[in-house]
This record gives structure tokens, C-alpha cells and sequence, in this order.
């Protein structure tokens, strides 16, 4: 594929292979050596060769390239912060999602992380550590597939209270720095995106390739605010896309509020929305139909049908006369037997078609 430039296609296989437990350590090395030739950018083949001096640390060409690579300028268009960060909160690693490692970002002083939902997919267990400290249990607690957010709750902990100051990105373009759970630093410009009415996306300069893992990683502007996090997702130029603070601050205080309302909802694994009616005795999440599984060591709880047809919005239409269910019908057929509806029945006439 690289010999036909195809670079792009070449670059997506590469960072894949890179990333399969199934390869060994030198076949690790050498596709992060090849990824480091589908592009450009002096930081991006800088963070390939570190990647592959970390699975072959004996290898002389690595190092030799690295070397080489270390020992020029930074390019231009990649300004350092003015002024040294005052304070930078520890960054979380994510460990055991379905894209492999990610970062995090403290929300509050303990407790609740901030991910990417591309990093831990439909995965509720995880694993989170801070650098220099022992890996303790995560569990995923809401998920904003439409924004690529994931919420974690974690027994984690700060000193202090992080800097989140979602109003600090001004108008035009500003200096930020971004940190890896593995200690990499980028530093990047973020402007607020110019085709995003509701701002929740920031434009970056930085490959998506270039970042060390499935996104999360926090955004610094030059004091220590927290500007946002970066995603995997790309702008029309192909650039990483930072969702910001605001956003995700706005979207932690809904998912507290819902959880504070709805104790008994769960998690589904699915659209990552907060469901009740496994708390019912329902097996299917009320909000977009996929099966719930079941919580290890827990009885299922006995089926309430009055609070199930509420969740379900069972009431609306008539009786299927096959099952009785008032599910609705699509295409003259009950949704819950399958039997074809009679006629214009009074079920043909309901509100639950879906």
C-alpha cells in the first residue's frame, strides 16, 4: 500500500497491527518504523520511533533515527506555552477498552474520569491507574456516543481540586499543550470550530495519527487550564478534534442529575444511556432496544409489568390480537409475536408503531 501512496490506507492497516496483542514485540517495532514514514510531520515520526524503541529498546537503527530526529528544531506551527504550566492534575491511564490504552482526565478532585466512548466501546469494567501507582478497578457509569465522551467512576484521587475553567479558550487561535497518561507532551493550537454552532468541537493542528492512544488525553492552555480533551475524530483537513470542557462539564452535571433521579437505572452497554428496566425485570433497554446484560452475581429481578409497559410505552396503542402485547406494529405486523395485525384494528391505529 505505501508503495502504490496509498499512504492514508497504509497508515490506518499499520497503526492496527501496531496495536495487536497477537504481534510480537519486533513486529511492533517495525510497524510503528513504517507508520513513521506515511507522514511528514517531525513530531509524528518522533512519537513512531519512541513507540518502537519502547517494544525493540536494543534496536541500533531505531535509535540511530531517533537521534537524529530529537536532535532538531520543532517544526514551526507547534508554538511551546509561553509560560510554564502552574499546576497539571495527573493524567489517568485507561486500561482494558475496546481500542486499547487511552488517557483521562480528572473532572473533580476524586472520583469521576473523563474518556473517549471510541476507547472503551461497550466495555462497563476497566482498569485506571496514575503513573507511578498500582492499576484499581473503573467502571464506565454514562456514555455520549454523539459527542465521544465516556464518564468513569474511579477510587482516584487529587490533591487538589483540578483547574476546569471551560470558558478559557478565547475567540481566536491559543497555545495549548496536550499530556498522555504515558507522559507525551504535544503542543498544538486549538480554535473553537468554525462550523460547530453549539462549540462543543475544538480544531487542532495535530494528526490524529500522531496521538499516543485512543484519545482522552487533556488540554492545557499556557496557566493550566483545562481547555478540553482530544478525540480521534478529524475536521475537513484531517486534523484531531478536541472536544471541549464546557461540554463535557455540562454533560457530567446531566449524568449526576440522572443518576440522582433514576438510583435504579443501569448502564447500557450499547448507546451508553442510563436504563430502568432491567430494574423491572426488563431485558431490553427502554431507550434504544438493545438486550441488557446481566450484572455478574446478581439475580435477575422478577418482571413488573406495570412499570415495564410504562418504560416501554406499552399503554398507547390496543392489544395485539395474537399476544395481547401493546407494543405497536410495523408493516402490519405485531413487534412483539410477529402475527399480522387484523384489519384496521384498533392496534393499527395506534401511536406505537415504530
Amino acid at each position: 500500500m505505501m508503495q502504490d501512496g496509498e499512504a492514508a490506507a497504509a497508515a490506518t492497516r499499520l497503526r492496527q497491527l501496531a496495536r495487536n496483542p497477537e504481534l510480537d514485540a519486533s513486529g511492533r517495532a517495525a510497524a510503528y518504523v513504517w507508520l513513521a514514514e506515511t507522514r511528514d510531520e517531525h513530531a509524528f515520526k518522533r512519537r513512531c520511533l519512541e513507540l518502537a524503541l519502547e517494544c525493540e529498546p536494543g534496536n541500533r537503527q531505531i535509535q540511530q533515527g531517533l537521534s537524529q530526529l530529537r536532535a532538531r528544531a520543532q517544526p514551526a506551527g507547534m508554538p511551546a506555552p509561553a509560560t510554564p504550566l502552574d499546576y497539571v492534575p495527573a493524567v489517568v491511564g485507561i486500561e482494558g477498552g475496546i481500542n486499547g490504552r487511552a488517557s483521562g482526565v480528572f473532572l473533580k478532585a476524586s472520583g469521576m474520569v473523563a474518556t473517549t466512548s471510541y476507547a472503551v466501546g461497550g466495555v462497563e469494567r476497566l482498569q485506571a491507574r496514575i503513573e507511578g501507582e498500582s492499576a484499581v478497578p473503573a467502571r464506565v457509569i454514562r456514555r455520549f456516543p454523539m459527542v465521544d465522551l465516556a464518564l468513569l467512576s474511579t477510587p482516584l484521587s487529587l490533591a487538589r481540586k483540578p483547574p476546569l475553567t471551560p470558558d478559557a479558550l478565547g475567540e481566536g487561535t491559543t497555545a495549548a499543550i496536550a499530556i498522555s497518561a504515558d507522559g507525551a507532551r504535544l503542543r498544538c493550537q486549538l480554535r473553537r470550530h468554525s462550523h460547530d454552532q453549539a462549540g462543543h468541537w475544538l480544531q487542532t493542528n495535530l494528526p490524529p495519527l500522531s496521538l499516543p492512544d485512543a484519545g482522552g488525553i487533556p488540554l492545557y492552555a499556557e496557566r493550566g487550564q483545562l481547555l478540553g480533551m482530544l478525540t480521534l475524530n478529524v475536521d475537513a483537513q484531517g486534523n484531531a478534534l478536541g472536544l471541549s470542557a464546557a461540554q463535557i462539564a455540562d454533560l457530567a452535571q446531566r449524568c449526576q442529575r440522572e443518576r440522582q433521579l433514576n438510583p435504579k437505572a443501569a448502564l447500557c452497554r450499547a448507546c451508553g444511556g442510563l436504563a430502568l428496566a432491567a430494574s423491572y425485570g426488563g431485558r431490553s433497554c427502554e431507550l434504544c432496544g438493545a438486550a441488557l446484560e446481566a450484572i455478574d452475581g446478581e439475580q435477575p429481578a422478577p418482571a413488573q409489568r406495570e412499570q415495564l409497559m410504562r418504560l416501554y410505552d406499552e399503554q398507547r396503542g390496543g392489544p395485539c390480537p395474537h399476544c395481547g402485547a401493546r407494543v405497536g406494529i410495523y408493516r402490519g405486523a405485531c413487534l412483539r409475536c410477529g402475527g399480522a395485525a387484523a384489519g384496521d384494528s384498533a392496534l393499527g391505529a395506534s401511536r406505537g408503531r415504530r
